[in-house]
Parts: structure tokens; C-alpha cells; sequence
């Protein structure tokens, strides 16, 4: 009787430490399954939280991006065509391109800035390294300093399309930079801007900058604008096409403006104070002969 006693002590003493051991596996388990919980909680439900903020950005940016492209399929035709015609024609019009300069010589003698100009002497075409035709033209100018200026600011912008063409990559890169940085739906406003045909920008600018600074009304993004609209080459162009110029252009039909590279200029000093010669050869630039 006292072996089977002891028998049954021993056997329950097994069994107790078991069901200890057991406990403390079951605690350690749960705590494992507790803290990989709250783990996985602390991970996912922030993702959860911006999930709804992420689609609508991804939504955004899809919508951007087909609008960009739609806008860049109708404009690219558009522009091409306006290019081969106009800009780089495939024989260069001689006539048309002659006329611009007269009309920009009528508008600097209405405001008495320049005195006769020299007879404009045209060369033969020449074939250019990067496959284009160019035939020189060479003439002399008498002007004030205002109008010299006129005349350069004039050489700078023959052949650009839009306001975008205007600007540096420099200065597009920082416009896009604070946009992003503003409000990046208002990216497709500043690619809009971009686009503006810079004739029609030049003669009133304002409509097209009132609709940029409304959808990016900031006075951070104001301060990044104005500086450029100041100081880039869109001030020249306000300069020249709200004059008489500008007028004659689009009454004539000469804008877009055909592509014109100075070759060479010199600058001497005239018989009156603020009073100048130039003389220049400019080159008139054609896709052939």
C-alpha cells in the first residue's frame, strides 16, 4: 500500500509540473501573438490611414499625366505645322522675311529712334553643319540706344512659339520646383502657361498671368513668378509686341516669326550723343534651298 502511495505523489507531482511548464508555454505564446498584433498594428494601421490620401494622389497624378499628354498630342501637331511653315519653311521666303524687318523699322521711326537704314544686301544660301540652309543678310542701322536694344531684343525672340520658349530651362525647372512644392494639381495651370503663344501673351500678358496666380495664389510661389516675369526675356517680348510692331505683325500675318541667328555685329558710336551705327549680318534659317 505505501509503494502505490508514493506511486500516486510522484505520478501528480509529474503532472502538476507539466501543466505549469504548459501554462508558461501558453503565456509565452500569447505574449508573442500579442506583441506581433500590436506590431503589425502599429505598421499597417498608418498605412491604412494614408491609404485613402494615396489613391487620391495616384488619381491625381494619373489625371495630370493624361491631361499632359492630351495637351502635348493637340499643341505638338499644331506646333510642328506652325514650324515647317513659318519658322524653319523649307525655302526660305525672302520677301516675308524682309518685311519684318521693315515693319520693325517703321515702329522704331514713329517713335524717332532710328535714322535711315542702308540698303540691305542678301548673300547666297549656304548649307550649315546641322543640315539647315542659311542665307545671310546684312545691313546697317543708325538708332538710339533705346532702339539698338529693340533691335537685339528683336533678334533674341525670332523664331520662339510660346511663353515657354521664352524662358530658360533654369527658369522652367524653378517655376515647376515651387509648383510641386505649392500645389502639384496646379502643375497642368503652369504647363498651360507654358503653352500661351507668346504673341498673344506679349500683346496683354495679364489674363494669362491672372490665371496662373489663381491657381497658385501663394505669396511663396508670387515671390518665385514675379522675379521672372520681370527679368527673363517675357519682359522684352511685352516691350515689342504691345508697340506698333507687335500690331503689324499679327495684321500682316507674319507671326510666328522665321528663325534668325545673328552671325556678327559691331557697334560704333554715332555723330550725336546716344546715337549709334550698327551694322550686322544676320542669317535667315530654312530646312533646304
Amino acid at each position: 500500500m505505501t509503494t502505490i502511495h508514493h506511486s500516486s505523489g510522484f505520478t501528480a507531482l509529474i503532472l502538476w509540473v507539466s501543466g505549469v511548464v504548459a501554462l508558461i508555454l501558453s503565456c509565452t505564446l500569447l505574449i508573442m501573438h500579442v506583441q506581433a498584433v500590436t506590431a503589425l498594428r502599429e505598421s499597417a494601421l498608418p498605412l491604412v490611414a494614408e491609404a485613402p490620401a494615396l489613391e487620391r494622389r495616384i488619381a491625381l497624378l494619373k489625371e495630370q499625366i493624361d491631361v499632359a499628354e492630351l495637351q502635348k498630342a493637340l499643341a505638338s501637331g499644331s506646333q510642328e505645322e506652325r514650324i515647317r511653315v513659318s519658322v524653319l519653311p523649307i525655302k526660305t521666303a525672302l520677301d516675308r522675311n524682309l518685311m519684318i524687318f521693315s515693319l520693325l523699322q517703321n515702329d522704331l521711326e514713329q517713335r524717332s529712334l532710328i535714322g535711315p537704314l542702308s540698303p540691305i544686301t542678301v548673300g547666297d544660301p549656304r548649307s550649315r553643319k546641322d543640315g539647315l540652309t542659311a542665307i545671310p543678310v546684312t545691313m546697317q542701322w543708325k538708332v538710339r540706344g533705346e532702339g539698338m536694344v529693340e533691335i537685339f531684343a528683336f533678334l533674341r525672340i525670332a523664331g520662339l512659339l510660346t511663353v515657354g520658349d521664352a524662358l530658360t530651362q533654369a527658369q522652367k525647372s524653378t517655376l515647376i520646383s515651387a509648383t510641386e512644392a505649392e500645389n502639384p494639381a496646379a502643375i497642368v495651370a503652369l504647363e498651360q502657361f507654358f503653352a500661351t503663344d507668346l504673341q498673344s501673351y506679349g500683346a496683354e500678358p495679364r489674363p494669362f498671368e491672372e490665371q496662373l496666380r489663381r491657381s497658385l495664389p501663394s505669396e511663396s510661389f508670387l515671390l518665385t513668378l514675379n522675379p521672372i516675369l520681370r527679368e527673363s526675356l517675357l519682359h522684352t517680348v511685352q516691350l515689342l509686341f504691345q508697340g506698333t510692331f507687335g500690331q503689324e505683325l499679327a495684321k500682316q500675318r507674319l507671326w510666328p516669326m522665321p528663325f534668325i541667328v545673328l552671325e556678327k555685329a559691331s557697334i560704333k558710336a554715332g555723330s550725336a550723343l546716344d546715337w549709334y551705327q550698327v551694322d550686322m549680318t544676320v542669317l535667315l534659317l530654312s530646312r533646304g534651298t
